[in-house]
């Protein structure tokens, strides 16, 4: 028994993890928007940056030089010093810069952390590109849903002008009951215009978000998953951590990236050395006395320090302007956990008071207005009620169905907004 339990879960696991259609065709169409290709070439270029700040090292320094002349000696010591020489010479000269040891590798520490800040600025559009068009659905959705009421109150209201004028034409109504259905028919004719403007204004916002990816046609189907979707999300909010969050990341790196930028003022005040080797080479062909031809070579190897007199002297206005770098990103780290936390609160008690109304909604307003309607229907018909009350019913009933569908739209906004700034929007990275 517990092995066939285990065969089936094993079986069902890969159904159960498989992302969404609508996760899938989220994920595929924000990788290919045009705004993330543009931010990860900048993250590939900052990347290539990094890498050259690695391997990145002074340039060695070669020196030639070659010597000619002409030197007149002494007539009265000429064994000391011939009456004249030819001198020609040659030299070579190799010298290697090397800085202080730690230097290089603070430069391309920062390099790293730059290129870590331009992969998390790419996470957080991939969120923000995601939120932006997994709202314009839901509000596409909430439009879709006032068209149908629209549209079906048009008709209702059609049957009811008609059930007007037989009553007047049997003395049971009046013409004021026939004029006041037919101003109501309009006004929702009106709606479905002004409905179907709004839903051709959030197709072309639609249509720019999920242009590189699959059809706008697929997408308007997709509007079926957004319930089952967003459950999903709720979900994965609650193992998130404030930490996380790509603009605490982003603050986080920035603050380290300066607390490197310090540390490299303050290595200006260590010296930087250079080793060398040269190899001269001379020729002297003496006159006089001591005529003949005389060759000489050198070799020396030395260490050169470049002493930082001058720049000891200046350099600590650079070190206190990096200390004061250093202390305003500390200070903006924790002004982005602090304003993380308010939008957090803020959306936090929205979500929550928007829950409620859901609830009222779902269990007494819209049962109430219903059954309010009906009974409004049934008074007129019997003539038991007027026609101010039945019309009265319906437009409440009209008015509450369409603002359902427009909170249903700005819960589910909320959610993708609460999940955007915790950076978990899209599980898949590209």
């Amino acid at each position: 028994m517990n092995t066939y339990c285990i065969i089936l879960y094993i079986l069902a696991f890969p159904l159960l993890a498989a992302p969404s259609r609508l996760e899938e065709l989220l994920s595929d169409s924000v990788s290919s928007h045009v705004r993330i290709r543009a931010l990860l070439h900048e993250v590939q270029a900052m990347r290539h940056n990094a890498r050259l700040a690695v391997v990145t090292y002074p340039d060695p320094e070669i020196m030639v030089e070659t010597m000619q002349g002409r030197a007149r000696g002494s007539v009265i010591f000429p064994e000391v010093m011939p009456e004249a020489a030819s001198m020609k010479g040659s030299s070579l000269r190799l010298a290697q810069p090397i800085p202080f040891p730690g230097k290089l590798s603070l430069k391309s520490s920062q390099a790293r952390l730059r290129a870590d800040q331009a992969e998390v600025a790419l996470v957080m559009e991939r969120n923000e590109l995601a939120r932006e068009t997994l709202s314009a659905l839901a509000r596409y959705e909430s439009i879709r849903i006032e068209q149908g009421l629209a549209r079906s109150f048009v008709l209702r209201t059609q049957a009811l002008a008609q059930a007007a004028r037989t009553r007047y034409a049997g003395g049971k109504g009046t013409l004021a009951d026939v004029a006041s259905v037919q101003v109501r028919q309009a006004r929702y004719q009106d709606q479905v215009l002004v409905l179907a403007g709004r839903e051709k204004s959030e197709l072309a916002e639609l249509d720019y978000l999920v242009n590189a990816g699959p059809g706008l046609e697929t997408w308007k189907n997709q509007v079926s998953g957004l319930a089952g979707y967003t459950d999903s999300l709720l979900e994965r909010l609650t193992d998130s951590r404030l930490e996380d969050a790509p603009r605490v990341r982003l603050a986080r790196l920035e603050q380290s990236v300066q607390e490197q930028g310090q540390k490299l003022a303050r290595s200006e005040y260590l010296p930087d050395f250079s080793v060398f080797a040269s190899l001269k080479k001379e020729e002297e062909r003496l006159q006089g006395l001591r005529a003949g031809l005389m060759r000489d070579e050198t070799y020396s190897v030395g260490l050169t320090v470049r002493v930082p007199l001058w720049t000891a002297l200046s350099n600590h206005q650079n070190t206190r302007a990096a200390g004061e770098t250093v202390r305003s990103a500390e200070n903006r780290a924790l002004d982005a956990i602090g304003r993380l936390k308010r939008d957090l609160a803020i959306n936090e008690e929205t979500l929550q008071s928007l829950k409620k109304r859901r609830s009222l909604f779902r269990s007494s307003l819209l049962p109430q207005a219903r059954a309010a309607r009906e009974s409004a229907l049934v008074s007129y018909e019997t003539a038991r009620g007027d026609f101010a009350t039945l019309m009265n019913s319906w437009d409440m009933l009209y008015e509450l169905e369409g603002e359902a569908a427009r909170l249903e739209a700005l819960y589910r906004e909320l959610i993708f907004s609460r999940a955007a700034m915790l950076g978990v929007l899209l599980e898949v990275e590209p």
